[in-house]
């Protein structure tokens, strides 16, 4: 009897129907255990908060789990022109135990697990703590890769991001207007000023022409005017560039002496400012080291003050920091290389091939996690790798030796047996041609034979050597007989003596 019978017979039996629902009640159970359909969440708190100009903010990664889980991942991705990265806290994490963990230059990347019994309520995971850049504005804080395991089994969670709004904040003491526009006043006059000079009673302001390096200005007053705001203001030009991997310093001149500061950013963006420089005709800005990220494109303006107060402001420029140098080996899953293929790092991106070890070779790649991925077919394979800011500095110069990484892709290489046995085949080759020659030369040989050819001309042709001569010529150098032939007439020379019959 077919299932289908039985079970028509037994379809409106009670007793059936009991059984039928108490087995798919214990295989939901089953199930549960092994797959759980996004259970419990990942989140960031506060999810809304503000922060003044140059002031940190922490941010807790923290799960309400669902259910018991025993382990939990997240990428933590922020804008780095608009929040700099300070320090990632694990102190207090209810997951104890690193599994992994990585800083880059917009994102952080940690997985984590507990030994204990496992983590069922709302718990802590990190703490990350971030210093504001911009003056206004605001900035988004996301989650990704999220993700937490309960007996080995995924969870699934949601996640929830959160939001920045930066404020202005406020002039530091003695000076007024609102950031990054700040006012210092004296008994004897006014100036736009800021700390990078003094102003005296006389109203003149003075100060180093070697501006520090800061994220925040202390300010200038003035419209900027792109050099039309006064006809007698003359804007400062850029003289050079002196940029490293975090170091980056920019000279620059002026027909009259002028305060200048720069703005700058990164993806176009200018969020960050240095100090304000006292006058002179030629200034040396230096950038603050903390806030260059090296094999990153910048850009940025030239602000300049007269002592009338006026602001010209430079049109936009860029440089690019030096990156790291990186070399990448790639490898098929049975760990044998990928030899002479194109492969790519994203997210900038960056192509490359790699040689007959499998090894790729990158330049001014930027520090953090990337992506490398291979192309074969119509199959994409792409892998994570970790770039280090192994930045060295001495003496006001720095180096970063070249960085070896490797990924190994899931698929496996079919051999080339021309590839890998070309000397078997030249060799062949070089066998099969000689063997032609011999078989030829035995043909020709057989061929001549057959026409009648004496065995001394076949000799001749086989080894090469000229053939005797078969011609009924006389040759030139043999002497002509003394007594003649039958049938032929002799005439003696006349040197011959002559001889009475």
């Amino acid at each position: 009897m077919s299932v289908k019978q039985h079970l028509d017979q037994i379809k409106h039996s009670w007793t059936a129907a009991f059984v039928v629902i108490a087995f798919t009640a214990v295989a939901g159970l089953v199930l549960l255990q092994t797959a759980f359909a996004a259970t419990g969440s990942v989140y960031l708190s506060p999810s809304s908060t503000s922060m003044a100009h140059g002031s940190s903010v922490t941010l807790s990664l923290r799960i309400n789990p669902g259910a018991t889980v025993d382990g939990v991942q997240a990428t933590i991705n922020f804008d780095s022109s608009e929040l700099q990265y300070v320090s990632l806290s694990t102190s207090s994490s209810a997951f104890p135990i690193q599994l992994s963990q990585s800083v880059g230059s917009s994102s952080i990347q940690l997985s984590r697990g507990d030994l204990s019994g496992g983590v069922s309520s709302d718990a802590l995971i990190a703490k990350v703590t971030f210093k504001a850049l911009p003056y206004s504005g605001s900035s988004s804080v996301t989650l990704s890769g999220v993700n937490a395991t309960s007996g080995g089994s995924y969870t699934n969670p949601s996640s929830a991001n959160a939001t920045i709004t930066f404020t202005p904040g406020s002039c530091p003491s003695g000076q007024t207007g609102t950031p990054p526009n700040c006012t210092t006043s004296s008994s004897g006059g006014s100036s736009s000023g800021s700390s990078g000079g003094s102003t005296s009673s006389g109203g003149s302001t003075s100060g180093s022409s070697d501006s520090g390096s800061g994220s925040s200005s202390s300010g200038s007053s003035g419209s900027s005017s792109n050099g039309s705001g006064d006809t007698n203001a003359t804007p400062s030009t850029v003289k050079s560039e002196d940029v490293q991997f975090t170091l980056a310093a920019i000279k620059t001149t002026s027909k009259e002496p002028t305060k200048v500061y720069i703005r700058y950013g990164i993806n176009g963006k200018l969020n960050l400012q240095t100090k304000v420089s006292g006058f002179s005709t030629s200034h040396n800005i230096k950038l603050d080291p903390k806030l260059l990220i090296p094999g990153e494109n910048y850009t940025y303006q030239v602000v300049s003050i007269n002592k009338k107060g006026k602001t010209t402001t430079s049109a936009k420029q860029t440089f690019k920091t030096k990156g790291f140098t990186v070399t990448v080996g790639v490898f098929d899953k049975n760990h044998k290389p990928v030899k002479n293929k194109e492969v790519t790092l994203h997210s900038d991106p960056l192509t490359a091939t790699t040689d007959k070890t499998g090894f790729a070779t990158f330049t001014d790649v930027s520090p953090g996690t990337h992506t490398l991925i291979y192309s074969q077919g119509n199959q994409e394979y792409n892998s994570e790798v970790v770039v280090a800011n192994n930045v060295v500095t001495e003496d006001g110069v720095q180096t970063a030796p070249t960085q070896s990484l490797s990924v190994v892709y899931g698929f496996e290489q079919k051999d080339n047996w021309l590839t890998n046995n070309w000397l078997i085949v030249v060799l062949l080759v070089v066998l099969v041609a000689a063997f032609a020659t011999i078989l030829m030369r035995r043909n020709k040989v057989a061929s001549v034979g057959a026409s009648g050819i004496t065995d001394a001309e076949i000799s001749a042709m086989v080894s090469d050597d000229p053939a005797p001569q078969t011609s009924n010529e006389p040759i030139s150098h043999v002497p002509t007989p003394s007594n003649p032939q039958p049938g032929s007439t002799f005439t003696p020379d006349n040197n011959q003596d002559k001889k009475e019959p």
